[in-house]
């Protein structure tokens, strides 16, 4: 514990932060410790210390144990979530796998047309390379003739003159030359046009390189987005994980809470050798609500045929359905009891004896045993003896006389 004095330089401790605002992150270590010095008991505890309390505390078990329940229900609805939440994250994983397949292989599609650009662009370089070397060629030969001829036209001009005999041949000789020089020019032309269409096809190579990096630039940034979702989805899923595990750790500890109340509440009815009064508590006897066939009081029997007094409620219902004690009590009887076929008896205190029939099999307690209402199975639903489809019928006698069970206990 701690003394006074340190709780007013405590108190004091808290008042300054509260001035400079850091009062809320101490206060959560301050109750973090609390918790860890003092910590809550749990429900084996808590029932452990009703149950020390004696036979007076039996209401009070009674209480826990409904509240333990409703705790593992809860645990029970919150591991169903977490498991649909996991279904779910699960599937959104493999939809997630399957984009990244589908963009994976759209990347590498794409990549195979980059190097199937690359090289045709590779190649239109080399062809221009060819061309521009040819024009130059071609240019070197035609200036060549032109310095020529304006270096050496007039000599040339006249051996022309004088080796030709006549003034025909030296108008085919002149006329023969400048047809040479028009076809350098030609040549020229001709390679120049050449080279101008395979930049201008260089350049629709290079338009759709740009494209289709663009588009793998694209698909690899939806890649990215796709790794990057499925890293948060596999958090999720180890988190939503997690919770369960610990979602079953805590129900483990609140069944076994219940266990431990069941059994106390078990032992404090066995104590009373069942002289103990009936506790007014009647639970309907199945898991849910079933169909009521046939009423209490007078019918038309289903069998025989003719008008006979029902004394008991039959309850329609899938057979194999678990059949839970209607209230605290101590088995009287469990056997084949002639038109009821298999039949437990339950006293419950005060003349209050309850009848479970037609049973398919019994639950594991025996006559003498002490069960709990609504926790105990004591059979399961079946049609044996004179029955014409599987129900329960769930009799009350009070006294020895007949009640109508809807009197005691309201259908769910």
């Amino acid at each position: 514990m701690i003394k006074k004095k340190s709780l007013w330089i405590l108190a004091a401790l808290l008042c300054f932060l509260l001035l400079c605002g850091a009062l809320p992150a101490l206060a959560s270590e301050v109750a973090q410790e609390a918790a860890e010095e003092e910590p809550a008991a749990s429900s084996v505890e808590e029932v452990e210390e009703l149950a020390a309390q004696g036979s007076a505390s039996l209401d009070e078990l009674r209480d826990k144990l409904a509240e333990i329940q409703d705790n593992i229900n809860q645990l029970e609805d919150n591991i169903s979530s977490e498991q649909s939440n996991i279904a779910g994250l699960r599937s959104d994983l493999a939809e997630i796998d399957l984009q990244l397949i589908s963009v994976q292989e759209r990347i590498t599609v794409i990549q195979s047309s980059i190097d199937v650009q690359t090289a045709e662009i590779e190649y239109c370089d080399a062809r221009i390379a060819e061309t521009e070397m040819s024009i130059a060629e071609q240019q070197a030969y035609l200036e060549e003739r032109l310095v020529n001829l304006y270096i050496y036209g007039d000599i040339d001009l006249m051996d022309v003159v004088f080796q030709t005999e006549s003034f025909s041949d030296f108008l085919t000789i002149v006329d023969l030359t400048e047809r040479v020089m028009a076809q350098d020019r030609e040549l020229i032309d001709q390679i120049s046009e050449e080279q101008a269409q395979l930049e201008e096809q260089r350049n629709e190579l290079e338009a759709r390189m740009n494209d289709l990096v663009e588009s793998q630039h694209m698909l690899e940034d939806e890649q990215a987005a796709l790794n990057e979702a499925e890293l948060e989805k596999n958090a999720a899923l180890s988190e939503a994980e997690s919770s369960i595990a610990a979602y079953r750790a805590m129900m483990e500890s609140e069944e076994a809470a219940a266990a431990a109340a069941t059994d106390t509440i078990r032992e404090l009815l066995a104590a009373s050798t069942y002289s103990a009064s009936y506790n007014g508590i009647m639970y309907w006897p199945l898991p849910s609500a079933g169909i009521i066939t046939s009423p209490y009081g007078w019918r038309e029997h289903p069998v025989y045929g003719d008008n006979r007094f029902h004394a008991g409620v039959d309850i329609g219902i899938d057979g194999g359905t678990p059949i839970y004690a209607a209230s605290d009590g101590e088995i009287i009887l469990k056997e084949y009891y002639g038109g009821y076929g298999y039949t437990v008896m339950i006293n419950h205190g005060d003349g209050l004896v309850s009848l479970y029939a037609h049973q398919s099999a019994f639950g594991e307690f025996d006559v003498g045993d002490v069960v709990i209402g609504g926790m105990d199975v004591i059979g399961y639903v079946g049609t044996t003896g004179t029955s014409t489809g599987n129900h329960l019928h769930f009799e009350l006698r009070l006294n020895g006389e007949t009640v109508d069970p809807l009197n005691y206990v309201t259908q769910p």
